[in-house]
């Protein structure tokens, strides 16, 4: 390998090195009130890991934003048995405050795509029930846990 060629990809790597460094830097970890670790980014965007925690306590209403993100993410990271438990515990929450019932809203349109999913429907309808109102749109509840 000649001299340039060295020279080159040690310029290339660097760069690369320095822009992974600045956008990790421009994270701030984050714990909330019940020990959920996220990080949030210089415009507040959350980001959680999407990775089941066994020992994790229920959704809260005051960590909403934590347990509604984290749900999304544990369903796009496959980990869908954990995800729908999350949206359980979720739609279980009372519906003091705006941010409940528009998570509640959110939780029921993800459900409702996830049930029209034959490949799904039965997982779902382990945690749910699940009925077509008159209106065409779905009636989602939790069921009790088994």
């Amino acid at each position: 390998m000649s001299k340039r060629t060295v020279f080159i990809l040690l310029i290339i790597f660097s760069s690369l090195s320095g822009f992974a460094y600045s956008q990790e830097a421009d994270l701030k970890k984050m714990v909330d009130s019940q020990g959920n670790v996220y990080a949030v980014d210089e415009e507040n965007t959350m980001y959680t890991d999407g990775i089941p925690h066994p020992d994790r306590q229920p959704a809260s209403v005051i960590n909403l934003a934590y347990y509604f993100n984290q749900s999304l993410m544990l369903e796009v990271n496959g980990h869908l048995k954990e995800a729908l438990e999350m949206y359980r515990e979720i739609l279980l929450l009372p519906e003091g405050e705006g941010s409940v019932a528009n998570a509640k809203m959110g939780i029921r349109l993800r459900i409702g795509r996830l049930y029209d999913d034959n490949k799904f429907r039965g997982l779902v309808l382990d945690y749910f029930s699940v009925a077509k109102a008159a209106d065409g749109k779905y009636e989602i509840n939790p069921r009790a846990i088994k």
